[in-house]
């Protein structure tokens, strides 16, 4: 049966998504040999399985077979993104000052350090390594691009003239998990591990290298897929040490590899005293153990840079190596020392902190004194947990075993430290003697009277348990967050969680397939909303969150479905065809997250739980092909469900000029105030010369489709539908001057007409931005010229003279400025374009035909919300003349109306003037016509905008390219 279902899953459409099929240990081999045509990684020490290429269908059909324990996804990961100083080093580097490893008689010499990051640069001459592997790319050699690892490599062993790491003796290898832009899979860092087991590859781990550094991670709990293969790497000998994150003051945000209960996770301390508030605070997500363990310097560490020299960084990613490199020296001290010896010997013997534990961990990091330690802790700390009740009392207890290292006996006796008002610490046995090997439990009780203990700023709270004895003293710590706690959870695959109260949102932790969490002042009513992956939103409304709050919510409650059915031109159902892309648009009434985007990627159905007329949704569909583009915005989902057909569209032909091919990116475009913002609704596509757009023109919650362009020369900001058409316009509302093409028509873009706007952008006929270099000069009052540039912005002061020049539109702008010195800005063309006898856009009219020149200027005071100025409309002029001739042909000009106010009153920049220019005496003859049009505002500044040609009359042909004249 397993092998009918597997050759149906590998028959399936393949996807480039990545997955752990988890294997029983009976699992055959030939189950693995067939399973290898998609196999990407295989493994048997850090994990029982493999990872594979499947569609999330083969996913589904795989998980069903009896050799499979599990299918996961494959986690996209990250190094973590460090800050980048300008701190230069004067002196010398020494990494193990900062460690306090000064005076220890080791270097390392013996130790094999593994680093698992974004790879080495081999040619620096501070650092050298034995061996290594690419698992992001695949490749021999494991090449850094960025400079994390090589940075992250000099603070461990770096061993150089201006540098010298922890443990410079150390011998490294290098295993490279992350691409350039720093991101990579989780899979890769399972298969580094995997390699840090059994470096050559022969099955027996004895030779597994014996510290592992990672300084990077991802949202995951302790059960995931890399912190499971941590706790096997420890097991099988080897010393994880790993980076706790950097998400500034929350609580319960470290992430994987970190979060592995046997890994050694690092806090960033930005002294010996304290941690940055940027370092990931504990308890670990979902488990609430004690994370972080132990702090190391991590703010402004200069080390080795990708290059050569040296460079300055910050973040955990610094702090880990640190705390590796004392990993690699005790073990050269200490060889008989497995990795829980060495984690105990560091917390044990930390210095102390002001931070929080569960921000520090147990304390800051000495080498010196964990090579001489003689308590041995089990335990970097002890966890309480939450508590974020406003009443009542608290009482937990939580146990950590001592283990007495040296020659003679010693009595201890145990007392709290830093104990909070409202709390009361128990320990038992408050006394007790060892014996030189022995060990002991002590369990510690903690009760609290809610109404007394207080509610910290940052969340956490703490003390310590003080051991006692003539042989030294040894500090536990203990933290417990006194904050309610939300966690979520689902009977499926968690894709994405929105949380929002009336006046905040917060971000949820991702720690599990089917749970997140999250923290929040106690009392706050919130809205809870799971989208699932298999397009099931599932919403809990004003859910009161106390103390430690379980909020569930289940695939089964999203009761109604709504099967999507919009059609492209050619009543194609989207649904079945590549690039066909959903979101819903949500708005929440009285909710701090009012609106936002949903993703839910190419599906038909949507499954809706119940809710309140307070929220709601609205689906969008996108799909775009090279030729083709449809975007449709379906009605509010409400009642029980049913199908959504869409074919009413507003649609029209672009056709394109750019030399290059355009992108086309779908978007959703909603009012938020006053303006008008938008999202990306996806990636897009690009497309051939010409396109056909539909849109639909319904408004849903203030929302509706729209389509961007991108071209080389050439872009649409925003194309929308209207009732009567469809416009350009990224504005709040449509200007009176903008085009509305009718249904079924074609424009040209990048054609024709084109106007510039102020001194820096050139628009065309359709609202289009043109690209076109331009060359200025600039003249006194007296004619001399004063400054002359390409497309910078010039100085201007009164009576100058400004002449700019462009070969792509083939225009000049001539601008006089009046002599007011409080308003030196010209009046400025809005719109511009000629239009054919039936009103649609054109470049070439018929002999004798009614063609129309439309546009609008306006004198916007830009400093002021582009609020308009009075023009003198009686001054305006257009004249015309024979492309090769010089005489220019005076036009009569109609004003049609006015658009003045401030774009915040109007919700578009103003239009100004509106005129129309009947162009028959200009279409008497076949010949390319050139146009010119004056302007002139009250203030003296007047504008001449002349373009050769605009548009042709009859069958000639078009002219070659000449320069404009400057």
């Amino acid at each position: 049966m397993w092998r009918s279902l597997l050759i149906l899953a590998l028959a399936l459409p393949a996807s480039a998504a990545t997955w752990f099929v988890e294997l029983r240990d009976d699992a055959p081999a030939r189950f693995r040999s067939e399973l290898a045509t998609k196999v990407v990684h295989q493994y048997s020490l850090a994990f029982n399985g493999v990872v594979v290429e499947l569609s999330t269908k083969e996913a589904e059909e795989i998980r069903k077979l009896p050799s499979v324990v599990a299918v996961h996804r494959d986690h996209a990961i990250a190094r973590f993104e460090p800050t980048v100083n300008d701190v230069v080093a004067t002196d010398i580097v020494d990494a193990r000052a900062r460690v306090h490893a000064s005076a220890l008689p080791a270097r390392g010499a013996g130790i094999v350090v593994a680093i698992i990051d974004s790879g080495i640069d081999a040619t620096h001459p501070a650092l050298r390594f034995a061996g290594g592997y690419d698992f992001a790319q695949n490749d021999p050699i494991p090449e850094d691009v960025d400079g994390h690892g090589t940075h992250v490599a000099g603070i461990i062993a770096a061993n150089g003239a201006d540098i010298v790491g922890v443990a410079p003796d150390a011998t490294l290898l290098i295993y490279k998990v992350v691409h350039h832009d720093g991101d990579g899979k989780e899979s890769s860092v399972v298969a580094a591990l995997e390699r840090a087991m059994d470096p050559n590859g022969d099955g027996d781990p004895s030779d597994h290298v014996d510290v592992v550094n990672l300084s990077l991670g991802w949202e995951a709990g302790s059960d995931s897929i890399t912190a499971r293969a941590v706790d096997r790497a420890t097991a099988a000998g080897i010393v994880v040490v790993a980076a706790a994150g950097n998400i500034a003051r929350t609580p319960a945000q470290i992430q994987a590899p970190a979060v592995a209960p046997t890994s050694i996770a690092v806090a960033n301390a930005i002294t010996e005293l304290e941690v940055i508030r940027e370092t990931s605070r504990g308890p670990t997500p979902g488990t609430l153990a004690f994370k972080p363990d132990i702090a190391a310097l991590g703010e402004n560490v200069v080390s080795t840079a990708r290059g050569g020299g040296l460079t300055t960084k910050s973040g955990t990613s610094m702090s880990s190596p640190h705390v590796a490199g004392v990993a690699a020296l005790l073990l050269e001290l200490h060889p008989d020392w497995t990795p829980a010896d060495v984690k105990a010997a560091l917390v044990s013997t930390t210095r102390a902190m002001t931070s929080p534990p569960l921000a520090r961990g147990a304390g800051f990091v000495d080498a010196q004194a964990a090579h001489e330690a003689k308590f041995f802790v089990d335990a970097s700390g002890l966890s309480f947990g939450v508590n974020g009740a406003k009443s009542g009392t608290f009482d937990a207890t939580r146990t950590f075993t001592i283990t007495y290292r040296s020659q003679v006996p010693a009595a201890f006796t145990a007392i709290a430290l830093g104990t909070p008002a409202g709390a009361t610490i128990t320990i038992t046995p408050s006394t007790f003697s060892l014996v030189p090997g022995e060990s002991r439990s002590v369990s510690v009780r903690l009760r609290t009277n809610n109404g007394e203990l207080p509610f910290p700023a940052d969340t956490l709270t703490g003390g310590a348990i003080r051991l006692q004895s003539a042989a030294g003293n040894v500090a536990v710590p203990w933290g417990l967050v006194r904050t309610a706690r939300a966690t979520v959870t689902y009977d499926g695959t968690i894709d994405s969680l929105f949380v929002s109260s009336a006046t905040r949102t917060r971000l949820p932790y991702h720690y599990a397939p089917g749970a997140m969490e999250m923290y929040m002042a106690p009392g706050e009513r919130w809205d809870f909303m799971v989208v699932s992956d298999d397009a099931r939103l599932v919403i809990a409304e004003g859910v009161r969150v106390d103390d430690d709050a379980r909020v569930e919510l289940r695939a089964a409650d999203a009761s109604r479905t709504f099967t999507l059915d919009a059609r492209n031109g050619e009543g194609v159902p989207l649904h079945t065809l590549e690039g066909h892309e959903v979101k819903v648009w949500m708005t929440l009434a009285n909710s701090a997250i009012g609106s936002d985007l949903v993703t839910l990627g190419s599906v038909r159905d949507i499954h809706l739980s119940p809710h309140s007329s307070r929220v709601h949704f609205a689906p969008l569909e996108a799909w775009v092909a090279p030729s083709q583009a449809v975007v449709a915005m379906h009605p509010e989902l409400s009642g029980a469900g049913g199908v959504l057909t869409e074919t009413a569209y507003q649609h029209a032909r672009l056709r394109w000029t750019s030399p290059r091919a355009v992108r086309a990116t779908p978007q959703v475009a909603y009012r938020s105030g006053n303006f008008l913002s938008t999202i990306v609704f996806g990636n897009g596509l690009t497309a051939n010369e010409t396109m056909d757009v539909y849109l639909t023109s319904r408004t849903v919650s203030d929302a509706f489709a729209a389509i961007s362009f991108a071209g080389e020369r050439d872009s649409l900001a925003l194309l929308r539908a209207t009732e009567d058409g469809i416009v350009s316009s990224a504005e709040r509302t449509v200007a009176p001057s903008a085009h509305r093409a009718a249904n079924g028509s074609e424009i040209a873009i990048g054609r024709g007409a084109a106007h510039p706007f102020g001194l820096a952008t050139y628009v065309g006929a359709f609202g289009e931005s043109r690209v076109a270099e331009k060359h200025w000069s600039l003249f006194d009052a007296a004619g001399a010229l004063v400054a002359h540039g390409t497309n910078e912005q010039p100085q201007i002061a009164p009576r100058y003279r400004y002449v700019a020049g462009n070969n792509v539109l083939r225009g000049e702008l001539d601008i006089t400025y009046g002599t007011q010195t409080n308003d030196l800005v010209a009046p400025t063309f809005t719109s511009l374009r000629v239009l054919d006898a039936n009103g649609d856009i054109a470049e070439r009219l018929d002999v004798d035909e009614a063609g129309v020149l439309r546009f609008s200027a306006a004198d916007l005071d830009v400093a002021n919300d582009y609020t308009s100025r009075a023009m003198r409309p009686e001054r305006t002029r257009v004249s015309y003349r024979v492309h090769g001739t010089l005489a220019w042909i005076p036009l009569a000009v109609v004003i049609e109306g006015a658009d003045n106010g401030s774009q915040a009153t109007l919700g578009h920049i103003p239009s100004g003037d509106l005129y129309r220019v009947d162009l028959a005496t200009a279409t008497t003859t076949a010949a390319f016509i050139d146009l010119r049009i004056e302007l002139e505002d009250a203030a003296g500044n007047k504008t001449i905008w002349s373009q050769t040609p605009v548009f042709a009359v009859g069958t000639v042909v078009m002219p070659p390219r000449r320069r404009a004249v400057h």
